[in-house]
């Protein structure tokens, strides 16, 4: 009851504490669970009115994943500026859907971070609110676009279109805006293709994810699988049931999730099957195409577009779980060309998806190997290398405008073998290392190694290994990672980590040097053939994107 806002919900009294405790002039950032953003309960209405009239000016919402392996949670982070408030009535939305790495478990790096640009884009954003308050959401979109060009990263609304329902919503795509179409094929409705009878409606039935069982009689999906393990094109079933099923597939169904516990855009994700009799469970809408008139795959790769994932984001409905059904997806617009267009369209991308299958496997599945010769001896980190532990230096003296010592905190800008750009920068300098040392992440995730590429200052997230003449620097970087999974911290309260000492006694095996340089030439061609399939991936994804991008005229 001490709370301006009653609740037994720990993050709304969190939120609330916070920002009734700011100065004047104060700020914040804050990390919340996405129910934050949408729920509907009363206490979760009454804060996100309190943030949107007297203190918030964006929400940036982050992909389910972040903070893998400790938690799957979809969180987003609440931009509060009591000042700034007061002098705009509009709210940024910023959605990142990839902060620089995959999000399972592993967290393993993908080069395609969206933190920078968002930063900047926020950043712009404050600029303008405060020097040109009365300009409208079009003025302000203009100017964005002017510098980060049109994307789906971003949009605005003002204030009074967040009060319109009376749920103070703060989920992106609520706002979003429709995408412009100037397709030259005939837009058609789902559901008039339904009354002409050239697709038809249903829905999944009789199984959950506890009916699944190794050695079931009958091959089935989850509607849960289509999020984890499939495809947009699923080529083949592997589950199984022993309950017969009340709805079985036919080949060419595309189907798509009617329930998600992640953000609205979550939800649109659609998959085409080439499987017959597969046993669908609940929580599935299944369009049944007549491929005649339409081909399936075709409209599973238009429904995971731009253009429909927004559509359908409005109009998912719910609270911790959002809802979709069949008569949503029936008020989707398609762009529909003749079907041997649909079929060329959709063999070309097919060909491209296979080039980006195979270079993955490559890609996931490459780890340099090195066979140790037992009579090379195995000799103690520490003898042919100098450990420098990381040292934090205090907060106040960080800063992104490159002043000082590039400052690398943890294996956050982790490449596969060379450590990315500096995002920080610091003027107190307390642990060096130089461009070429060897810097390992000593915090969980403890074991993966990087190359510096300048001289830097290092926090105590990482360990630099600075080598002596006794071991050739690559040929020790390819074994480190060889026994990656290998290398155990001490453990702690709350992350997994490892000590200078434990560092310098790890055991690696020591040949000659001739022999270490002629490990590390063979092992570079290596490496430069998985950095080709890993620019492959990108390659062959962008045009995808593009040959879809194309249908809707974009």
């Amino acid at each position: 009851k001490r709370f301006s806002i009653q609740s037994n919900r720990s993050e709304v009294l969190f939120v609330d504490y916070m920002v009734e405790h700011l100065t004047p002039n104060g700020k914040a950032a804050i990390i919340v669970p996405e129910g934050i953003i949408f729920q509907s309960g009363n206490a979760y209405k009454q804060l996100r009115k309190m943030l949107v009239e007297n203190y918030l000016f964006a929400v940036v919402s982050l992909p389910a994943g972040v903070f893998q392996p400790y938690s799957g949670v979809k969180t987003s982070i609440l931009l509060i500026d009591k000042a700034l408030n007061k002098k705009t009535d509009k709210i940024l939305f910023v959605k990142i859907e990839n902060d620089g790495f995959d999000l399972g478990a592993q967290r393993r790096p993908n080069n395609k971070s969206q933190l920078l640009i968002a930063v900047r884009l926020v950043k712009e954003y404050i600029t303008v609110c405060h020097t040109e308050r009365s300009r409208s959401v079009n003025d302000i979109e203009s100017i964005l676009t002017e510098k980060f060009g049109p994307n789906n990263l971003w949009n605005i609304a003002t204030k009074a279109k967040i009060a319109e329902n009376d749920d103070w919503n703060l989920s992106s795509e609520r706002y979003a805006k429709e995408l412009y179409i100037s397709t030259s094929y005939p837009l058609v409705k789902l559901k008039d293709l339904e009354n002409n009878k050239k697709i038809s409606f249903l829905r999944g039935s009789g199984i959950s994810k506890k009916d699944i069982a190794e050695n079931g009689k009958y091959k089935c999906i989850h509607y849960g699988d289509l999020y984890t393990k499939y495809d947009i094109v699923i080529q083949t079933v592997d589950s199984y049931t022993d309950i017969e099923g009340k709805v079985l597939s036919e080949k060419g169904d595309v189907l798509v999730p009617s329930t998600t516990t992640a953000d609205a855009l979550g939800i649109s994700i659609a998959r085409a099957l080439n499987e017959d009799n597969v046993v669908l469970g609940g929580d599935i809408n299944i369009i049944r195409t007549y491929n005649e008139h339409l081909n399936s795959k075709y409209l599973a790769y238009l429904i995971s577009t731009p253009p429909l994932k927004i559509a359908l984001s409005k109009y998912a409905k719910g609270t911790n779980i959002l809802h979709l059904s069949n008569k949503d997806l029936e008020q989707l617009q398609i762009p529909l060309p003749p079907l041997e267009i649909q079929k060329e369209i959709v063999a070309e991308i097919e060909g491209w998806q296979k080039i980006i299958d195979g270079a993955r496997q490559v890609v996931d599945n490459y780890k340099p190997q090195i066979d140790i010769a037992p009579e090379w001896p195995m000799v103690e980190l520490g003898e042919v290398a100098y450990i420098i532990s990381g040292q934090s230096p205090e907060g106040k003296y960080y800063n992104q405008e490159g002043e000082g010592m590039p400052f690398y905190q943890g294996k956050t800008e982790f490449g596969d073998m060379y450590i990315g750009e500096p995002k920080s920068w610091t003027t107190q300098i307390t642990k060096e290392a130089d461009a070429g040392d060897i810097v390992m992440s000593v915090r969980a995730p403890v074991g993966p190694v990087n190359f510096l590429i300048c001289k830097s200052c290092i926090g105590r997230g990482l360990a630099a290994i600075k080598v002596t003449e006794k071991i050739d620097k690559i040929f020790l970087f390819n074994y480190i990672k060889s026994i990656e999974q290998n290398i155990k911290g001490g453990g702690g309260s709350v992350f997994d980590s490892i000590n200078r000492k434990q560092i310098s006694e790890i055991k690696i095996p020591l040949p000659d040097l001739i022999i270490q340089l002629e490990i590390s030439e063979s092992l570079k061609k290596e490496q430069l053939f998985v950095k080709a399939n890993s620019e492959l991936i990108t390659l062959f994804e962008q045009k995808i994107k593009d040959k879809i991008a194309k249908v809707w005229g974009e």
